[in-house]
């Protein structure tokens, strides 16, 4: 009987060895290093080529003086669900988002929330009623793939969506968070992409419209979250479970044989997790999907500045969003001005920027911005990375052909494309996207 039970056993691991694979992750990002994740899950051998020196892709947490500031994404809702399975996985532990929001309105005045004193309670909670039932209407929000299937509606812009649905006077804070973390304005993205994000934040905005009628409600929004050392902790924390290769660029990918500035590998499959314009450049057998998906694309800029200031005294740990600097109209303005380090003296600014601009004029508008509305005479840049930003099809090419397309790109010539490649700017949607395609294909 022990002896059945020991060739059984063998049977089993020799089977599973049988179907393992060795995949090549091209991009230590979000998406790359959770598909690595599920990929060594399910048994197969991985290796990740990332060409910069350092892991997270779009979230970069850079130490200055001791501080670490967050020149890329900052912060993980609770709705995360991929990515808070991850946190309880390799860390590191979680803690409320440290900083007092205040939204600056129409009228160039501060307060604790964008709320809807207009509207009415039971107007506003109708409005943000209507908007959840999106998600039961259109089934395709729900999904962590683009698919074929997607209503026409939800090509329109996300302004024109609202008002067709009833839930466009409920749209500030959520515009908020929205333009000021890189996904564009209102009256230009798409808002299929809109409402996918907003699937995880629109709760939180509800628990902050009701907080304002608690006059003993915390200043703080409780469902975000942060990292005390920062969020690239936990991608460097996944990063150290695997064969990660820094500093080593993929060149060309064909028929399995990777080439990278530093060798040559052969590989069973190979996961691409950079931006499409990226992947049609290394794979030398592009097909017509790729070639047609690629021109569809577009992108925008997304500029990040760390200043330093002394003239904000008593606005330690404040986070300033510049509500009428969220419209098209108002490009290349501040969209928000971040604090919530143990230095009260460091701050970052957003901006996105139209393609001409430089950033010597950002730097004149950036000081216009923050003189004009919050006194600061005095400060100095600290750092500057910019982003070349979400890369995704505005309203024109969108269309169910398009997402035929990109579904047919999956397997061809054994490659497989995740995360940013498939146009999922947020953390957890890119993550969430690459469980599935691992899932799926694997």
């Amino acid at each position: 009987m022990n002896s059945f039970k020991y060739v059984f056993v063998l049977f089993i691991f020799f089977t599973i060895r049988a179907f393992a694979l060795d995949v090549a992750v091209v991009g230590a990002g979000a998406s790359g290093l959770t598909a690595a994740h599920y990929l060594k899950k399910q048994g197969h051998s991985v290796t990740i080529f990332e060409k910069n020196n350092r892991v997270g892709g779009k979230v970069y947490s850079y130490k200055i003086d001791g501080t670490v500031i967050e020149l890329g994404g900052l912060v993980v809702p609770t709705g995360f669900k991929t990515i808070n399975s991850l946190v309880r996985i390799y860390g590191p532990r979680p803690q409320v988002f440290p900083s007092k929001i205040l939204f600056l309105n129409h009228n160039n005045q501060w307060q604790k929330f964008k709320g809807y004193s207009a509207l009415g309670p039971v107007r506003t909670l109708v409005q943000f009623k209507k908007l959840l039932r999106m998600y039961r209407r259109y089934p395709e929000l729900n999904t962590p793939h683009l698919i074929s299937t997607i209503h026409p509606d939800l090509f329109l812009p996300l302004d024109k969506f609202a008002r067709k649905n009833g839930f466009y006077e409920v749209l500030p804070p959520l515009v908020m968070s929205l333009s000021a973390s890189g996904y564009l304005y209102p009256e230009v993205i798409p808002a299929y992409y809109a409402l996918k994000l907003f699937k995880t934040i629109a709760p939180i905005g509800i628990h902050g419209y009701l907080d304002n009628f608690n006059p003993f409600s915390s200043p703080y929004i409780k469902g975000l979250r942060s990292f005390k050392n920062g969020y690239s902790e936990l991608w460097e924390n996944m990063a150290s479970h695997f064969d990660v290769r820094l500093g080593e660029k993929v060149i060309s990918i064909e028929g399995g044989r990777l080439s990278t500035t530093k060798g040559t590998y052969k590989f069973d499959k190979v996961i691409i997790s950079t931006d499409i314009p990226t992947a049609r450049s290394i794979v030398m057998k592009p097909s017509n999907e790729l070639e047609v998906f690629t021109m569809s694309l577009t992108k925008h800029r997304f500029l990040v500045s760390v200043i330093r200031t002394r003239d904000l005294p008593g606005k330690k740990r404040h986070s300033f969003f510049f509500y009428p600097n969220m419209t098209i109209s108002r490009v290349n303005h501040i969209l928000s001005m971040v604090n919530f380090w143990n230095d009260d003296e460091l701050y970052i600014t957003y901006q996105n920027l139209e393609n001409k601009i430089s950033w010597g004029e950002a730097h004149d508008i950036l000081a216009e911005d923050v003189r004009a509305t919050l006194g600061v005479k005095n400060f100095e840049v600290l750092k500057r990375v910019e982003w070349s930003y979400f890369h995704h099809l505005p309203s024109d090419p969108l269309s169910p052909e398009v997402a035929t397309a990109l579904q047919k790109l999956q397997g061809q010539d054994g490659i497989y494309f995740v995360g940013e490649s498939l146009n999922f700017e947020s953390t957890e949607s890119a993550a969430e996207n690459a469980k599935w395609v691992v899932g799926k294909y694997f």
